[in-house]
Protein backbone atom coordinates (compact mmCIF):
# COMPACT_ATOMS: atom_id res chain seq x y z
CA UNK A 1 0.00 0.00 0.00
CA UNK A 2 2.85 2.39 0.81
CA UNK A 3 5.54 3.68 -1.55
CA UNK A 4 8.62 2.91 0.51
CA UNK A 5 10.69 5.52 -1.31
CA UNK A 6 8.43 8.31 -0.11
CA UNK A 7 7.33 6.96 3.22
CA UNK A 8 8.34 9.09 6.22
CA UNK A 9 6.07 7.69 8.95
CA UNK A 10 6.00 3.98 9.73
CA UNK A 11 3.57 1.80 11.71
CA UNK A 12 4.64 0.24 14.97
CA UNK A 13 3.25 -1.72 17.92
CA UNK A 14 4.22 -1.16 21.56
CA UNK A 15 5.86 -4.08 23.33
CA UNK A 16 6.76 -2.28 26.58
CA UNK A 17 5.85 1.18 27.85
CA UNK A 18 7.20 0.92 31.40
CA UNK A 19 10.23 3.21 30.95
CA UNK A 20 12.63 2.84 33.92
CA UNK A 21 13.62 6.51 33.51
CA UNK A 22 9.95 7.60 33.34
CA UNK A 23 10.66 9.80 30.34
CA UNK A 24 7.75 8.50 28.28
CA UNK A 25 9.97 6.27 26.13
CA UNK A 26 8.62 3.00 24.75
CA UNK A 27 9.95 -0.17 23.24
CA UNK A 28 8.13 -0.82 19.96
CA UNK A 29 8.36 -3.12 16.96
CA UNK A 30 8.18 -1.57 13.47
CA UNK A 31 5.37 -3.48 11.79
CA UNK A 32 6.92 -3.24 8.33
CA UNK A 33 10.03 -5.14 9.47
CA UNK A 34 10.53 -8.61 10.87
CA UNK A 35 11.21 -8.56 14.59
CA UNK A 36 13.26 -11.76 14.49
CA UNK A 37 15.70 -10.34 11.93
CA UNK A 38 16.28 -7.23 14.02
CA UNK A 39 16.94 -9.37 17.11
CA UNK A 40 19.30 -11.71 15.20
CA UNK A 41 21.20 -8.75 13.76
CA UNK A 42 21.77 -7.57 17.30
CA UNK A 43 22.62 -10.94 18.84
CA UNK A 44 23.11 -14.32 17.11
CA UNK A 45 22.03 -16.27 20.18
CA UNK A 46 18.95 -14.13 20.91
CA UNK A 47 15.57 -15.53 20.05
CA UNK A 48 12.60 -13.23 20.74
CA UNK A 49 14.23 -10.12 22.17
CA UNK A 50 17.58 -8.68 23.11
CA UNK A 51 18.98 -9.39 26.60
CA UNK A 52 17.17 -7.68 29.45
CA UNK A 53 20.29 -5.85 30.65
CA UNK A 54 20.58 -4.08 27.31
CA UNK A 55 16.91 -3.17 27.00
CA UNK A 56 16.16 0.56 27.50
CA UNK A 57 19.84 1.33 26.78
CA UNK A 58 21.43 3.18 23.86
CA UNK A 59 21.98 -0.24 22.26
CA UNK A 60 18.28 -1.15 22.24
CA UNK A 61 17.01 -1.24 18.61
CA UNK A 62 13.38 -1.16 19.81
CA UNK A 63 13.77 2.00 21.90
CA UNK A 64 11.72 5.01 20.70
CA UNK A 65 11.51 8.50 22.17
CA UNK A 66 8.29 10.53 22.38
CA UNK A 67 8.02 13.23 19.74
CA UNK A 68 5.80 15.27 22.06
CA UNK A 69 7.77 17.28 24.64
CA UNK A 70 8.19 15.76 28.08
CA UNK A 71 5.81 18.36 29.55
CA UNK A 72 2.91 16.80 27.64
CA UNK A 73 3.16 13.30 29.02
CA UNK A 74 1.31 10.70 26.95
CA UNK A 75 2.61 7.16 26.87
CA UNK A 76 0.72 4.40 25.00
CA UNK A 77 -0.06 1.03 26.50
CA UNK A 78 1.41 -2.31 25.47
CA UNK A 79 0.07 -3.62 22.12
CA UNK A 80 -1.21 -0.21 21.04
CA UNK A 81 -0.42 1.34 17.67
CA UNK A 82 2.21 4.08 17.30
CA UNK A 83 3.54 6.13 14.41
CA UNK A 84 7.32 5.74 14.07
CA UNK A 85 9.55 8.52 12.70
CA UNK A 86 13.32 8.40 11.97
CA UNK A 87 15.75 11.29 11.66
CA UNK A 88 17.33 9.28 8.84
CA UNK A 89 15.37 6.32 7.55
CA UNK A 90 18.59 4.74 6.25
CA UNK A 91 20.20 4.88 9.68
CA UNK A 92 17.76 3.22 11.99
CA UNK A 93 17.96 2.38 15.69
CA UNK A 94 19.26 5.87 16.51
CA UNK A 95 17.24 9.07 16.82
CA UNK A 96 13.94 7.27 16.40
CA UNK A 97 10.68 8.71 17.72
CA UNK A 98 7.02 7.85 18.09
CA UNK A 99 3.61 9.52 18.25
CA UNK A 100 0.56 7.83 19.76
CA UNK A 101 -1.61 6.24 17.06
CA UNK A 102 -5.29 6.97 16.40
CA UNK A 103 -8.34 5.28 17.88
CA UNK A 104 -11.36 3.98 16.02
CA UNK A 105 -13.81 5.20 18.70
CA UNK A 106 -13.71 7.51 21.74
CA UNK A 107 -15.10 4.56 23.68
CA UNK A 108 -11.99 2.45 22.91
CA UNK A 109 -9.49 4.94 24.35
CA UNK A 110 -8.95 2.77 27.43
CA UNK A 111 -7.05 0.33 25.18
CA UNK A 112 -7.11 -0.36 21.46
CA UNK A 113 -4.69 -2.87 19.99
CA UNK A 114 -2.57 -2.10 16.95
CA UNK A 115 -4.43 -4.76 14.95
CA UNK A 116 -7.82 -3.02 15.07
CA UNK A 117 -6.26 0.41 14.42
CA UNK A 118 -4.37 -0.92 11.36
CA UNK A 119 -7.59 -2.31 9.92
CA UNK A 120 -9.16 1.13 10.35
CA UNK A 121 -6.16 2.96 8.82
CA UNK A 122 -5.69 0.63 5.85
CA UNK A 123 -9.36 0.52 4.85
CA UNK A 124 -10.39 3.98 5.96
CA UNK A 125 -13.54 2.35 7.34
CA UNK A 126 -14.54 2.23 10.98
CA UNK A 127 -16.06 -1.03 12.20
CA UNK A 128 -19.75 -0.79 11.26
CA UNK A 129 -20.72 -2.11 14.70
CA UNK A 130 -19.05 0.87 16.44
CA UNK A 131 -21.86 3.21 17.45
CA UNK A 132 -21.50 6.88 16.40
CA UNK A 133 -21.97 9.63 18.97
CA UNK A 134 -23.34 12.04 16.35
CA UNK A 135 -25.25 11.84 13.10
CA UNK A 136 -23.88 13.29 9.82
CA UNK A 137 -25.58 16.62 10.64
CA UNK A 138 -23.47 16.94 13.78
CA UNK A 139 -26.32 16.24 16.21
CA UNK A 140 -25.89 13.83 19.12
CA UNK A 141 -27.66 10.54 18.44
CA UNK A 142 -28.71 10.26 22.10
CA UNK A 143 -28.14 13.58 23.91
CA UNK A 144 -29.90 12.40 27.07
CA UNK A 145 -27.20 9.76 27.55
CA UNK A 146 -24.09 11.41 26.11
CA UNK A 147 -24.36 15.23 26.04
CA UNK A 148 -21.22 16.76 27.51
CA UNK A 149 -19.10 13.61 27.87
CA UNK A 150 -16.67 14.45 25.06
CA UNK A 151 -15.12 17.76 23.93
CA UNK A 152 -16.94 19.73 21.26
CA UNK A 153 -15.27 21.23 18.14
CA UNK A 154 -13.58 24.52 18.97
CA UNK A 155 -12.73 23.55 22.54
CA UNK A 156 -9.33 22.30 23.71
CA UNK A 157 -8.99 19.31 26.01
CA UNK A 158 -6.71 16.85 27.74
CA UNK A 159 -8.38 13.45 27.95
CA UNK A 160 -7.66 10.65 30.36
CA UNK A 161 -8.00 6.98 29.50
CA UNK A 162 -11.21 6.78 31.48
CA UNK A 163 -13.75 9.22 32.90
CA UNK A 164 -11.36 12.07 33.73
CA UNK A 165 -10.51 15.04 31.52
CA UNK A 166 -9.67 18.74 31.41
CA UNK A 167 -11.78 20.88 29.06
CA UNK A 168 -10.62 24.38 28.08
CA UNK A 169 -13.42 26.41 26.52
CA UNK A 170 -13.27 30.01 25.38
CA UNK A 171 -14.05 31.42 28.83
CA UNK A 172 -14.35 28.34 30.98
CA UNK A 173 -12.24 25.55 32.46
CA UNK A 174 -13.67 22.17 33.50
CA UNK A 175 -11.71 19.58 35.42
CA UNK A 176 -13.75 16.39 35.75
CA UNK A 177 -13.60 12.83 37.06
CA UNK A 178 -16.42 10.29 36.74
CA UNK A 179 -18.05 11.99 33.74
CA UNK A 180 -19.77 8.75 32.70
CA UNK A 181 -21.31 5.93 34.71
CA UNK A 182 -19.74 2.96 32.92
CA UNK A 183 -16.63 1.36 34.40
CA UNK A 184 -14.97 0.59 31.05
CA UNK A 185 -16.46 1.77 27.78
CA UNK A 186 -17.32 -0.34 24.77
CA UNK A 187 -17.30 1.11 21.21
CA UNK A 188 -20.41 -0.95 20.48
CA UNK A 189 -22.46 0.86 23.16
CA UNK A 190 -23.05 4.53 23.90
CA UNK A 191 -21.76 5.68 27.29
CA UNK A 192 -24.13 7.14 29.88
CA UNK A 193 -23.32 10.52 31.41
CA UNK A 194 -22.94 10.81 35.17
CA UNK A 195 -24.57 13.92 36.65
CA UNK A 196 -22.91 13.19 40.01
CA UNK A 197 -19.38 13.49 38.64
CA UNK A 198 -16.63 15.18 40.65
CA UNK A 199 -15.60 18.49 39.08
CA UNK A 200 -14.01 21.90 39.34
CA UNK A 201 -15.44 24.65 37.14
CA UNK A 202 -13.98 28.12 36.58
CA UNK A 203 -16.19 30.34 34.43
CA UNK A 204 -16.20 33.92 33.22
CA UNK A 205 -19.40 35.29 31.70
CA UNK A 206 -19.93 38.49 29.76
CA UNK A 207 -23.40 39.08 31.18
CA UNK A 208 -24.82 39.25 34.67
CA UNK A 209 -28.38 38.44 35.70
CA UNK A 210 -29.95 41.25 37.74
CA UNK A 211 -33.25 40.96 39.61
CA UNK A 212 -35.77 43.78 39.13
CA UNK A 213 -38.55 44.94 41.47
CA UNK A 214 -41.05 42.30 42.52
CA UNK A 215 -44.40 42.21 40.74
CA UNK A 216 -47.72 40.89 41.99
CA UNK A 217 -49.61 38.57 39.64
CA UNK A 218 -53.33 37.87 39.94
CA UNK A 219 -54.56 34.76 38.13
CA UNK A 220 -57.19 32.05 38.06
CA UNK A 221 -55.78 28.62 38.79
CA UNK A 222 -57.40 25.25 38.06
CA UNK A 223 -58.61 23.47 41.17
CA UNK A 224 -57.33 19.90 40.90
CA UNK A 225 -59.86 17.45 42.31
CA UNK A 226 -60.20 13.69 42.51
CA UNK A 227 -62.76 12.28 40.07
CA UNK A 228 -65.37 10.52 42.21
CA UNK A 229 -67.38 8.56 39.63
CA UNK A 230 -66.75 7.27 36.12
CA UNK A 231 -69.39 6.47 33.49
CA UNK A 232 -68.05 4.21 30.74
CA UNK A 233 -69.96 3.21 27.62
CA UNK A 234 -69.09 0.37 25.26
CA UNK A 235 -70.27 -0.72 21.82
CA UNK A 236 -69.71 -4.44 21.31
CA UNK A 237 -70.43 -4.62 17.55
CA UNK A 238 -69.20 -1.42 15.86
CA UNK A 239 -68.64 -3.37 12.61
CA UNK A 240 -72.32 -4.21 11.97
CA UNK A 241 -73.99 -2.91 8.78
CA UNK A 242 -77.58 -3.14 10.03
CA UNK A 243 -77.73 -0.07 12.27
CA UNK A 244 -78.37 -2.31 15.25
CA UNK A 245 -75.88 -1.76 18.09
CA UNK A 246 -75.36 -3.74 21.27
CA UNK A 247 -73.51 -2.38 24.29
CA UNK A 248 -73.44 -1.40 27.94
CA UNK A 249 -73.26 1.75 30.08
CA UNK A 250 -71.68 1.37 33.53
CA UNK A 251 -71.07 3.56 36.59
CA UNK A 252 -68.03 3.01 38.83
CA UNK A 253 -66.83 4.83 41.91
CA UNK A 254 -63.21 5.94 41.64
CA UNK A 255 -60.53 5.72 44.33
CA UNK A 256 -58.44 8.89 44.78
CA UNK A 257 -55.07 8.74 43.04
CA UNK A 258 -52.77 11.04 41.10
CA UNK A 259 -53.84 9.28 37.89
CA UNK A 260 -57.55 9.81 38.62
CA UNK A 261 -57.58 13.53 39.32
CA UNK A 262 -59.12 16.09 36.99
CA UNK A 263 -55.71 17.08 35.58
CA UNK A 264 -54.50 13.60 34.69
CA UNK A 265 -57.54 11.46 33.83
CA UNK A 266 -57.63 11.03 30.04
CA UNK A 267 -59.57 8.93 27.54
CA UNK A 268 -56.78 6.32 27.51
CA UNK A 269 -55.79 6.37 31.21
CA UNK A 270 -55.30 2.87 32.65
CA UNK A 271 -57.12 3.13 36.00
CA UNK A 272 -58.70 -0.31 36.47
CA UNK A 273 -56.90 -0.68 39.82
CA UNK A 274 -58.75 2.38 41.12
CA UNK A 275 -62.28 1.45 40.04
CA UNK A 276 -64.89 -0.21 42.24
CA UNK A 277 -67.15 -2.99 41.06
CA UNK A 278 -69.97 -1.64 38.85
CA UNK A 279 -72.54 0.16 41.01
CA UNK A 280 -75.15 0.49 38.23
CA UNK A 281 -75.30 -0.51 34.57
CA UNK A 282 -77.74 -0.97 31.72
CA UNK A 283 -77.33 -3.01 28.55
CA UNK A 284 -78.95 -2.54 25.15
CA UNK A 285 -79.32 -4.86 22.17
CA UNK A 286 -80.06 -4.09 18.51
CA UNK A 287 -80.57 -0.32 18.97
CA UNK A 288 -80.14 2.13 16.09
CA UNK A 289 -77.23 4.55 16.05
CA UNK A 290 -79.38 7.60 16.84
CA UNK A 291 -81.24 5.81 19.63
CA UNK A 292 -77.95 4.54 21.09
CA UNK A 293 -76.53 8.09 21.19
CA UNK A 294 -79.79 9.33 22.76
CA UNK A 295 -79.74 6.51 25.34
CA UNK A 296 -76.15 7.21 26.45
CA UNK A 297 -76.73 10.98 26.61
CA UNK A 298 -79.96 10.48 28.57
CA UNK A 299 -78.06 8.23 31.00
CA UNK A 300 -75.40 10.93 31.52
CA UNK A 301 -78.01 13.70 31.98
CA UNK A 302 -79.87 11.57 34.49
CA UNK A 303 -76.76 10.91 36.58
CA UNK A 304 -75.91 14.61 36.37
CA UNK A 305 -79.40 15.76 37.47
CA UNK A 306 -79.67 13.27 40.34
CA UNK A 307 -81.79 10.42 38.96
CA UNK A 308 -81.45 8.02 36.01
CA UNK A 309 -85.02 7.22 35.01
CA UNK A 310 -85.09 5.48 31.63
CA UNK A 311 -88.19 3.44 30.71
CA UNK A 312 -87.75 -0.35 30.98
CA UNK A 313 -84.68 0.09 33.23
CA UNK A 314 -84.39 0.31 37.02
CA UNK A 315 -84.31 3.79 38.49
CA UNK A 316 -80.94 4.90 39.90
CA UNK A 317 -80.58 7.79 42.36
CA UNK A 318 -77.23 9.55 41.95
CA UNK A 319 -75.02 10.15 45.03
CA UNK A 320 -75.16 13.68 46.39
CA UNK A 321 -71.34 14.03 46.25
CA UNK A 322 -71.06 12.91 42.63
CA UNK A 323 -68.96 15.83 41.35
CA UNK A 324 -66.67 15.80 39.61
CA UNK A 325 -67.50 12.74 37.53
CA UNK A 326 -66.13 11.61 34.16
CA UNK A 327 -67.59 10.03 31.02
CA UNK A 328 -65.60 8.12 28.41
CA UNK A 329 -65.65 5.03 26.15
CA UNK A 330 -64.24 1.90 27.72
CA UNK A 331 -60.77 0.69 26.68
CA UNK A 332 -62.07 -1.74 24.00
CA UNK A 333 -64.10 0.94 22.24
CA UNK A 334 -61.30 3.49 22.61
CA UNK A 335 -58.83 1.15 20.90
CA UNK A 336 -61.18 0.79 17.93
CA UNK A 337 -61.24 4.58 17.52
CA UNK A 338 -57.48 4.73 16.99
CA UNK A 339 -56.94 1.41 15.19
CA UNK A 340 -54.54 1.82 12.24
CA UNK A 341 -55.44 -1.51 10.63
CA UNK A 342 -57.26 -0.67 7.33
CA UNK A 343 -59.33 -3.85 7.78
CA UNK A 344 -60.94 -2.26 10.85
CA UNK A 345 -61.93 1.04 9.22
CA UNK A 346 -65.67 0.44 9.77
CA UNK A 347 -65.21 -0.09 13.52
CA UNK A 348 -62.93 2.94 13.69
CA UNK A 349 -65.37 5.26 11.93
CA UNK A 350 -68.31 4.04 14.01
CA UNK A 351 -66.62 4.57 17.39
CA UNK A 352 -65.24 7.96 16.35
CA UNK A 353 -68.78 9.00 15.41
CA UNK A 354 -70.11 7.89 18.79
CA UNK A 355 -67.31 9.82 20.57
CA UNK A 356 -68.25 12.96 18.62
CA UNK A 357 -71.97 12.71 19.43
CA UNK A 358 -71.85 11.74 23.11
CA UNK A 359 -71.65 14.98 25.12
CA UNK A 360 -73.24 17.15 27.76
CA UNK A 361 -76.11 19.38 26.54
CA UNK A 362 -74.81 22.60 24.97
CA UNK A 363 -71.16 21.52 25.38
CA UNK A 364 -68.69 20.59 22.67
CA UNK A 365 -66.29 18.61 24.85
CA UNK A 366 -66.03 14.97 23.77
CA UNK A 367 -63.92 11.91 24.49
CA UNK A 368 -63.14 11.95 28.20
CA UNK A 369 -65.71 14.44 29.54
CA UNK A 370 -65.29 15.69 33.11
CA UNK A 371 -68.40 17.24 34.69
CA UNK A 372 -67.50 19.62 37.53
CA UNK A 373 -71.02 20.64 38.50
CA UNK A 374 -74.49 20.14 37.09
CA UNK A 375 -74.62 20.54 33.32
CA UNK A 376 -71.17 22.10 32.99
CA UNK A 377 -67.73 20.88 32.08
CA UNK A 378 -66.05 24.19 32.87
CA UNK A 379 -62.97 23.65 35.00
CA UNK A 380 -63.39 24.82 38.60
CA UNK A 381 -60.96 27.67 39.25
CA UNK A 382 -59.74 29.69 42.19
CA UNK A 383 -58.13 33.13 42.29
CA UNK A 384 -54.45 33.19 43.18
CA UNK A 385 -52.03 35.93 44.10
CA UNK A 386 -48.32 35.36 43.63
CA UNK A 387 -45.17 37.43 43.59
CA UNK A 388 -42.84 37.32 40.63
CA UNK A 389 -39.36 38.74 40.44
CA UNK A 390 -38.52 39.66 36.84
CA UNK A 391 -34.89 39.82 35.80
CA UNK A 392 -32.72 41.07 32.99
CA UNK A 393 -29.16 40.53 31.79
CA UNK A 394 -26.71 43.41 31.78
CA UNK A 395 -23.28 43.55 30.15
CA UNK A 396 -20.80 42.93 32.92
CA UNK A 397 -17.95 40.50 33.44
CA UNK A 398 -18.76 38.07 36.23
CA UNK A 399 -16.76 35.02 37.26
CA UNK A 400 -17.77 31.87 39.12
CA UNK A 401 -15.74 29.13 40.73
CA UNK A 402 -17.44 25.84 41.61
CA UNK A 403 -16.29 22.57 43.12
CA UNK A 404 -18.74 19.69 43.24
CA UNK A 405 -18.84 16.01 44.17
CA UNK A 406 -20.68 13.66 46.51
CA UNK A 407 -18.25 14.50 49.32
CA UNK A 408 -15.97 17.54 49.58
CA UNK A 409 -12.93 17.79 51.87
CA UNK A 410 -10.84 20.90 52.59
CA UNK A 411 -7.67 19.67 54.27
CA UNK A 412 -4.72 21.49 55.82
CA UNK A 413 -1.45 19.67 56.50
CA UNK A 414 -0.97 21.77 59.63
CA UNK A 415 -4.45 21.54 61.18
CA UNK A 416 -5.83 19.10 63.72
CA UNK A 417 -9.26 19.07 65.34
CA UNK A 418 -9.10 18.76 69.15
CA UNK A 419 -9.79 15.20 70.34
CA UNK A 420 -9.31 13.84 66.82
CA UNK A 421 -6.27 12.37 65.08
CA UNK A 422 -4.20 14.51 62.77
CA UNK A 423 -4.79 13.57 59.15
CA UNK A 424 -1.69 11.97 57.66
CA UNK A 425 -1.41 12.52 53.92
CA UNK A 426 1.84 10.61 53.50
CA UNK A 427 1.92 8.26 50.51
CA UNK A 428 -0.95 10.11 48.83
CA UNK A 429 1.12 12.25 46.46
CA UNK A 430 -0.35 10.45 43.42
CA UNK A 431 -3.87 10.59 44.82
CA UNK A 432 -5.76 9.61 47.98
CA UNK A 433 -7.05 6.01 47.69
CA UNK A 434 -10.70 5.32 48.43
CA UNK A 435 -9.98 3.39 51.65
CA UNK A 436 -8.17 6.43 53.10
CA UNK A 437 -11.34 8.54 52.99
CA UNK A 438 -13.00 6.57 55.80
CA UNK A 439 -10.25 7.75 58.18
CA UNK A 440 -10.45 11.30 56.77
CA UNK A 441 -14.22 11.26 57.36
CA UNK A 442 -13.69 10.36 61.02
CA UNK A 443 -11.06 13.05 61.63
CA UNK A 444 -12.87 15.98 60.00
CA UNK A 445 -15.83 18.15 61.00
CA UNK A 446 -18.89 19.17 59.04
CA UNK A 447 -19.06 22.64 57.49
CA UNK A 448 -21.57 25.07 58.99
CA UNK A 449 -24.43 26.63 56.99
CA UNK A 450 -24.17 30.24 58.08
CA UNK A 451 -27.76 31.40 57.60
CA UNK A 452 -29.14 28.36 59.42
CA UNK A 453 -26.82 29.03 62.36
CA UNK A 454 -27.83 32.72 62.46
CA UNK A 455 -31.49 31.67 62.50
CA UNK A 456 -30.91 29.47 65.58
CA UNK A 457 -28.93 32.19 67.34
CA UNK A 458 -31.68 34.73 66.66
CA UNK A 459 -34.30 32.47 68.27
CA UNK A 460 -32.06 31.90 71.31
CA UNK A 461 -31.33 35.62 71.75
CA UNK A 462 -35.00 36.62 71.31
CA UNK A 463 -36.06 34.07 73.92
CA UNK A 464 -33.32 35.23 76.27
CA UNK A 465 -34.39 38.89 75.99
CA UNK A 466 -38.13 38.26 76.24
CA UNK A 467 -38.38 35.40 78.72
CA UNK A 468 -39.93 35.80 82.16
CA UNK A 469 -39.86 33.77 85.41
CA UNK A 470 -42.96 32.94 87.42
CA UNK A 471 -41.03 34.14 90.49
CA UNK A 472 -37.48 34.30 91.82
CA UNK A 473 -35.51 31.06 91.68
CA UNK A 474 -37.86 29.30 89.27
CA UNK A 475 -36.97 28.36 85.65
CA UNK A 476 -38.34 30.63 82.92
CA UNK A 477 -41.80 30.26 81.49
CA UNK A 478 -41.51 28.08 78.30
CA UNK A 479 -43.15 30.75 76.12
CA UNK A 480 -41.52 34.21 76.12
CA UNK A 481 -43.50 37.44 75.87
CA UNK A 482 -42.70 37.80 72.15
CA UNK A 483 -44.00 34.31 71.34
CA UNK A 484 -40.64 32.52 71.12
CA UNK A 485 -40.55 29.31 73.10
CA UNK A 486 -38.06 26.83 74.45
CA UNK A 487 -39.64 23.96 72.49
CA UNK A 488 -38.70 25.67 69.19
CA UNK A 489 -35.12 26.09 70.37
CA UNK A 490 -34.84 22.44 71.39
CA UNK A 491 -36.35 21.35 68.06
CA UNK A 492 -33.84 23.43 66.08
CA UNK A 493 -30.97 22.05 68.17
CA UNK A 494 -32.20 18.51 67.63
CA UNK A 495 -32.27 19.03 63.84
CA UNK A 496 -28.97 20.94 63.75
CA UNK A 497 -26.83 17.99 62.49
CA UNK A 498 -28.88 18.06 59.27
CA UNK A 499 -29.91 21.71 59.01
CA UNK A 500 -26.99 23.73 60.38
CA UNK A 501 -24.26 21.26 59.44
CA UNK A 502 -23.46 20.01 55.95
CA UNK A 503 -21.96 16.63 56.70
CA UNK A 504 -20.82 16.10 53.10
CA UNK A 505 -18.53 19.16 53.09
CA UNK A 506 -15.82 18.68 55.72
CA UNK A 507 -12.68 20.38 57.07
CA UNK A 508 -9.92 19.53 59.51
Amino acid sequence: MFNRDRQIIFPGSVINSNDPMMLGRIRAVPLNEERDKIVKAFCDTCFDDIPVKQQWSSEDPFLFLPLLPYFMFQTPKNDEFVHIIYYDRNTKFKNQFYIQGPFSSPMSSYLETSVSVQNYMLSGKIDSTNVPLKNPQGELTDPIKTKGIYPEPGDNALLGRGSADLILKENEVLLRAGKYEDEILNPKTLPKLNNKRSFVQLSNFKQKKVDLEKETIFALEDVIQSVKYLIEWAIYNPDNNFDAYTGIITIYSVKPDLSTNTANLKINSEINNFLSAPIYSITFIGVTYNDTVSLINTFIRGFDSGKINIPSYDIFNSPNDRYPFAVRPNSLSYRFAYDTDPNNSLQKDTIQNFISDIKINGDNKVGCIIVFKQNTTNQTKKPTVSEYTPSEYVSENVSFGVMGSDFLYLLSHNSQIPNKQKINLNETLYGIPVEKFSQIQTDTNSMVRGEQLIDLLNVIVKFMLAHVHPYHGMPPVPVATDGTNSADIMSKLFNAPNTILNQNIRIN
